[in-house]
């Protein structure tokens, strides 16, 4: 089932609710995400040289000539002993299942916050040459990269209090149609999920934008706007966000991914939704 819904009729629960404290279903996927990794990956996964690896794994490219470039990069800018594991991991990597991806980073967040601020900065660097060097960010490494923020930068580096810029959500109608737009357009709710989500933040005649309108450069503009607004329109912007993807009874993983960001990005993060029947035994 979909983590994150309530059974029967395919309401989220409160999401806000849940920030910081995973469901059992939650709990569940990771037990069977752990029972099924490969043994070198399960090790790797709760000590800081080997959760750089696993991290650097998940951002090679399936383009082999592309994926040795990566490696000879990793070789002369990474630690020697990251480097090796990672080129070691490629092979147990590669049958790893997507949706398996963020719930494995969630696993090894707690290894990557032990590394020193040396070990960090070198780290945060490889991760932004690899997500580069495809030349194109595609919607994991965009969402890896705001959960890494979102979980480590904190420990690592100097950040400045919240601040509250909006404290209507008139203020901020258009990144709200962004956010709503590009989840309506991941999965088949379309317009009528985009309208629930709508109606939810009481936004009437908001208009669904398509294609670059709602791309991942301005769900960036539109996360940045939405990360500045006050706490109890949060919950409203997220609750609207869960019901726009829960409209037609299915949460893929796309729509897990982008709603993932999203939480994260608004600063309540919280444990990823898990792609499948919405409605389903949580």
């Amino acid at each position: 089932g979909v983590a994150g819904f309530a059974s029967g009729d395919s309401r989220p629960i409160d999401v806000v609710g849940q920030v910081g404290r995973p469901t059992p279903a939650h709990l569940a996927y990771a037990t069977s995400l752990l029972a099924d990794l490969p043994e070198v990956v399960l090790n790797a996964v709760h000590e800081a040289y080997g959760a750089r690896a696993v991290v650097y794994g998940l951002l090679l490219d399936r383009d082999e000539s592309v994926r040795r470039a990566q490696l000879a990069d990793l070789e002369e800018h990474a630690d020697p002993g990251v480097a090796r594991l990672t080129a070691e991991l490629v092979s147990p990597m590669s049958a790893l299942p997507p949706e398996s991806f963020l719930p494995l980073v969630d696993l090894l967040v707690p290894a990557l916050r032990r590394l020193s601020g040396d070990q960090y900065a070198l780290f945060s660097a490889n991760v932004d040459r690899l997500i580069r060097s495809d030349d194109r960010i595609d919607l994991f490494e965009w969402t890896l990269q705001r959960l890494l923020r979102t979980h480590l930068r904190p420990h690592f580096e100097p950040t400045a209090p919240a601040r509250i810029r909006f404290s209507s959500l008139a203020a901020v109608r258009g990144p709200c149609a962004v956010l709503l737009s590009a989840l309506a357009a991941a999965g088949s709710a379309g317009d009528r999920g985009f309208e629930r989500g709508a109606s939810i933040l009481g936004l009437s005649g908001l208009r669904r934008l398509r294609g670059p309108e709602c791309g991942l450069a301005e769900m960036d503009r539109a996360l940045l706007d939405l990360a500045d607004v006050a706490p109890r329109l949060k919950r409203e912007i997220l609750e609207a966000a869960a019901q726009c993807i829960a409209d037609d009874g299915q949460v893929n993983l796309v729509e897990s991914e982008l709603f993932r960001a999203t939480c994260d990005s608004l600063g309540c993060p919280m444990p990823p939704i898990l792609p499948g029947e919405v409605g389903a035994d949580s």
